[in-house]
């Protein structure tokens, strides 16, 4: 499974944008014989800084990159940014921009276990699930050699499983 497959859209927006800043830069527009420079448009502009901002925001602060890489595709779907020197839209109920759509595609694909748990639901409540006593048994000899602190810690940290919870639970009970 690739590790960071939420960072691979957005390089490809930023090779985009890449590719865009090459095509303004190198390829004046001609009309009528004359050669013209081009010019960035103010849709092109903050879409690379949206771009930049949000790989930036995946290496220093990746909490907020799910949001704001969310948010740099939805204003490409709706054309408020360009992520191409050309832009394309397409009318269907709304206007969009079928780059943007690909992109949000390629996300909803690469993490379509996460979308489908998420619109199913759980598939049981996890307070009404019946602790599985051998998982128990088995962190009950991973954490044995656990300081009392240590035991505490695990049993307030949300990261950790139910059945990590009891064993740590038991052993601190043991130990006091």
């Amino acid at each position: 499974m690739i590790k960071h497959k939420n960072l691979f859209p957005m390089l490809v927006l930023a090779i985009i944008c890449l590719w865009t800043i090459y095509d303004v830069l190198m390829h004046p527009i001609e009309i009528d014989g004359t050669a013209y420079k081009r010019q960035f448009s103010t849709a092109n502009l903050f879409a690379i800084l949206s771009v930049s901002i949000c790989i930036a925001t995946y290496f220093f602060a990746r909490r907020q990159f799910k949001y704001l890489s969310i948010a740099t595709v939805f204003l490409g779907f709706l054309g408020i940014l360009s992520f191409t020197s050309t832009t394309y839209t397409f009318v269907f109920i709304i206007p969009f921009q079928p780059l943007s759509a690909g992109i949000a595609l390629m996300y909803l694909g690469l993490n379509y276990r996460l979308v489908k748990s998420r619109l199913e639901g759980p598939e049981e409540n996890e307070a009404d699930k019946v602790p599985d006593e051998t998982q128990i048994a088995k962190f009950r000899t991973k954490y044995m050699h656990k300081t009392v602190i240590e035991l505490q810690e695990l049993i307030e940290d949300k990261r950790f499983v139910k059945e990590a919870k009891i064993a740590a639970q038991k052993l601190l009970n043991e130990r006091i």
